[in-house]
């Protein structure tokens, strides 16, 4: 139930950084900034997420790149963990996303002590 909430809080944040990189489609450079800046600064095993998020990058249409952010299957909730995408809203879009979900989140988190 926990993850569950985790997910949806990605999704939603994930969903909001999406509409605006489809309104200013130069904020996809941010994310392949932060790859290209996490690929410097440390050795990276063969199932690192920013090596998938590389290859999405690499191969993929602007279209297809930002599916990934809507996406609700497994692989792509799995690749928001490790989302590549930070630093595309601000403080204030971020926090007022988190807001709406503290009040589930501590719902999730109480009732699992009862």
């Amino acid at each position: 139930m926990l993850h569950q909430y985790i997910d949806d809080r990605s999704l939603e944040l994930h969903r909001a950084i999406l509409k605006k990189i489809r309104h200013s489609p130069s904020l996809l450079e941010i994310a392949r900034e932060n790859i290209g800046n996490w690929l410097s600064k440390n050795d990276r095993g063969p199932l690192d997420p920013t090596l998938e998020w590389k290859e999405i990058f690499d191969r993929s249409t602007f279209d297809e790149i930002l599916s990934w952010l809507d996406r609700e299957d497994e692989e792509a909730t799995r690749l928001r963990q490790s989302s590549p995408f930070a630093g595309i809203l601000s403080d204030t879009e971020r926090m007022s996303i988190l807001k709406r979900y503290e009040p589930a989140r501590a719902r999730t988190y109480y009732s699992r002590l009862v």
